[in-house]
C-alpha cells in the first residue's frame, strides 16, 4: 500500500513539473511571438523611412523617423532597441540629405528661384521668370526672406536643428532670422513661420542722438528735426537706421532724444540742449541705450580735451572728452540696469576735401574723436558700435549721402541706402546670429 502512494505521489510531481515547463514554454512562444511582430513593425517602419530616402522625400522621412516611438511592455532592452533604430535612421536621413544637397542644391527637385541676399530689383525680375506675374516693382521684402512656389509650408526641428519645407523646397538649418513667403496669383499673401527671435526681442529702447537720428514727430515736442520725409530722400520714420535695427531685433522705441545740431559738449547756440545736459530723458527704463553723438562736435571745432580717466569726473563741459564723460557718467547713474551702446562716428565732408581725412580748424581728424569715444567707453565699461567702420566712405558719399552737394563735395546726412548700411552694421555688431539685412 504505502508502496502504491509513493508512486502516485512521484507521478503526481512528475504532473506538476510537466505543466510548469508547458506554462514556460507557452510565456516564451508568446515573448517570441511579440518581440517577433514588434520587430516586424520596426522593420516596416525603417523600410518606409529608407524608401521615402531612397526617393528623395527627405520631409517624410525625418518625419517618419523622428516619431518611432517603443509603446510596448517587453523590456528596457527592446525599448532602447526602438530608441536606437530611430537615431540611426535620423542620421541617415540627414547624411542622405546632406549628401543630395551639396551635390544638387537646395531643392528637390527645383521648383521655384530662392532668394536670398537679392536685392529688390533682382528678387522682382528672378519672380517674374519664375512665372509670377503679379509681383509689383518694390513690392519684395529685404534680404531676410525666401520665397517658394506654392505649397505647404512644413518646419521640422530634430535635436536642436531647424529644417524648413516649402512645397517641393528643402531648406536645411535654418536660423530663426529667415522668412518664409508664398506668392502666387491666386494668393500674394506673406506667410511668416517664424521671424528672428534673439536676445533684444521685446526690449525697450532709448536713443540719444543729433540730426541724423531726428524724424518729424518721433522726437519730443521742442526737439528740432532733421528729417521730414522729405530731406535727403528720407520719405518714412522706418527708413531710419534705429527704426531698422529695432525692427530687425524685435525692440520697441522707449524714447529719441534726439535733436538737430546739437552736440555732446555745452557749446554753440544749442549749448543749452547738448547731449551731457539732456541724457538724462531716456524714458523711465529702458532697457537698451544708444549714443549717436559728436559730429557736431567735430565739425563745430570743440576743443578735443584731455580727460582720460585719471581724477575725478570733470565739471568743465566746454570741451569733447570732458563733456562725454559727463554725460556718460549721467546715463549710467540713473539707467543703472540698461545696456548701453556708444557709436563712433562714420565719415562726413566737411571741407570740400574728398581725398583725405576730415580736419577741422583745431586741425583734429574725425578719428582722434573717434579714439576718444572708445577710450571713453572702455574706462566706463560700455559697449561701442563701430560707425566708423560701418562702410560709408569719403569716397562713396554721393551714393550713400542724401545732401552730398555734386559742386562742393560737402555731405553729412545719410539717405535711405545709407541708413541701411548703418543699420546692417549695427545688426551684426549687437546680435551676429540675426541675419536680417536692409537694401
Amino acid at each position: 500500500m504505502e508502496k502504491t502512494d509513493s508512486k502516485k505521489t512521484v507521478s503526481g510531481s512528475k504532473l506538476i513539473l510537466f505543466l510548469l515547463a508547458g506554462l514556460v514554454l507557452v510565456a516564451a512562444l508568446a515573448v517570441v511571438s511579440i518581440n517577433n511582430r514588434e520587430n516586424a513593425e520596426l522593420s516596416l517602419l525603417s523600410e518606409s523611412v529608407k524608401a521615402h530616402i531612397d526617393a528623395g522625400e527627405y520631409k517624410e522621412a525625418l518625419s517618419e523617423a523622428d516619431n518611432i516611438q517603443y509603446n510596448g511592455k517587453l523590456s528596457w532592452r527592446s525599448a532602447r532597441k526602438w530608441s536606437a533604430e530611430r537615431e540611426s535612421l535620423i542620421a541617415s536621413v540627414q547624411a542622405a540629405r546632406d549628401a543630395d544637397l551639396e551635390e544638387n542644391g537646395v531643392s528637390f527637385p527645383v521648383a521655384a528661384s530662392v532668394l536670398v541676399g537679392t536685392s529688390a530689383g533682382d528678387a522682382t525680375v528672378l519672380l517674374r521668370e519664375a512665372g509670377f506675374t503679379n509681383i509689383e516693382e518694390n513690392e519684395i521684402p529685404y534680404e531676410r526672406s525666401i520665397y517658394y512656389d506654392p505649397g505647404d509650408i512644413t518646419e521640422i526641428t530634430v535635436d536642436g536643428v531647424r529644417d524648413v519645407y516649402a512645397g517641393d523646397l528643402f531648406f536645411p538649418d535654418v536660423p530663426v532670422s529667415v522668412t518664409f513667403y508664398s506668392l502666387n496669383a491666386q494668393d500674394s499673401q506673406e506667410t511668416e513661420i517664424e521671424r528672428y527671435i534673439g536676445s533684444y526681442r521685446g526690449k525697450k529702447l532709448s536713443i540719444l542722438g543729433d540730426s541724423i537720428s531726428t524724424f518729424k514727430g518721433y522726437v519730443p515736442k521742442e526737439n528740432d528735426y532733421y528729417y521730414d520725409g522729405i530731406k535727403s530722400g528720407i520719405a518714412s520714420v522706418d527708413e531710419l537706421w534705429w527704426a531698422k535695427l529695432a525692427d530687425a531685433l524685435g525692440m520697441e522705441l522707449e524714447v529719441n532724444n534726439s535733436w538737430s545740431g546739437t552736440r555732446v559738449s555745452s557749446t554753440g547756440k544749442l549749448a543749452e540742449f547738448s547731449g551731457c545736459l539732456r541724457c538724462e530723458d531716456l524714458g523711465e527704463n529702458p532697457d537698451v541705450i544708444i549714443v549717436w553723438m559728436g559730429i557736431n562736435d567735430f565739425i563745430g571745432n570743440v576743443s578735443l580735451g584731455v580727460y582720460n580717466g585719471l581724477g575725478p569726473i570733470p565739471t568743465y563741459t566746454n570741451s569733447f572728452r570732458e563733456a562725454y564723460t559727463v554725460m556718460l557718467n549721467k546715463i549710467l547713474a540713473k539707467y543703472k540696469t540698461a545696456e548701453i551702446w556708444c557709436c563712433t562716428l562714420p565719415s562726413c565732408t566737411i571741407n570740400e576735401n574728398r581725398t583725405s581725412p576730415e580736419i577741422n580748424r583745431w586741425h583734429f581728424q574725425l578719428n582722434n574723436y573717434n579714439d576718444a569715444i572708445r577710450e571713453l567707453c572702455d574706462i566706463f565699461g560700455v559697449k561701442v558700435l563701430e560707425h566708423a567702420t560701418c562702410g560709408l566712405t569719403y569716397e562713396n558719399m554721393d551714393l550713400f549721402m542724401g545732401d552730398w552737394n555734386a559742386e562742393t563735395g560737402l555731405a553729412l546726412h545719410p539717405n535711405a541706402e545709407g541708413h541701411s548700411l548703418i543699420a546692417n552694421n549695427d545688426i551684426q555688431q549687437m546680435d551676429p546670429t540675426c541675419r536680417i539685412r536692409y537694401k
